[in-house]
């Protein structure tokens, strides 16, 4: 295409956009893992199992099928280390799922169980589902403003069951010393439930909300 100005012509070339393709950095899908009390005796990275592992899996799933998701509680107490003192987290049963990279799969397998069920993150999220919070344990030099001495949502004496989400980015530090951050590496998600929770979460119709049922 031409245009003139006075004398001179000026050529435009017609530059052709291409749209950008979204690609999202998060998986669509968590993974629910279990199966570890099942490989007491067996390695989770075998390439194949006894007909009695098989089956003790087989009776897993059916049983997760027809059941539904198994919630637990910690047990004894729970804490949380944040501005160098130690809080008490709420005791409340949950069920967790990691949003893991395909890279990743043994090391969960090893850690959680070799049977891994993916779920679309809709479903966890309809569910009162949510990503975990991870906190870094701050110290001299950081302060996290969700604890005391500068957060006010932290009662002791009635500790909201939301802070079940919170967790410690790592549990430990490395061979250098440097902290790990093996926790925040998981990328968890939880649904959690209580009785004082499913009170607060009846529908409109006065329902209780179904929490981990497929």
């Amino acid at each position: 295409m031409e245009t003139s100005h006075g004398n001179k012509k000026e050529e435009i070339m017609k530059v052709k956009i291409k749209p950008i393709k979204y690609a999202p950095a998060h998986s669509d899908y968590l993974v629910y893992w279990t199966g570890k009390d099942i490989l007491k005796e067996e390695s989770p990275n075998q390439k194949t199992y006894s007909d009695k592992i098989v089956q003790a899996f087989l009776k897993r799933l059916k049983n997760i099928l027809h059941f539904g998701l198994w919630m637990t509680k910690h047990k004894g107490e729970d804490f949380i280390l944040v501005n160098q003192r130690k809080f008490k987290k709420p005791l409340v049963s949950r069920v967790c799922f990691t949003e893991l990279k395909i890279s990743d799969s043994m090391t969960h397998a090893i850690n959680f169980g070799a049977m891994g069920i993916g779920f679309k993150r809709l479903f966890v999220v309809n569910r009162m589902g949510s990503p975990v919070y991870y906190i870094p344990e701050c110290g001299q030099v950081g302060i996290h403003p969700f604890f005391p001495p500068f957060g006010q949502w932290y009662d002791e004496n009635n500790i909201d069951e939301r802070f079940a989400f919170f967790k410690n980015m790592s549990s430990q530090r490395n061979e250098q010393g440097y902290i790990a951050y093996d926790l925040y590496e998981e990328s968890e998600w939880r649904i959690i439930c209580s009785d004082s929770l499913l009170k607060k979460c009846r529908n409109i119709k006065g329902n209780i909300l179904s929490i981990a049922v497929l």
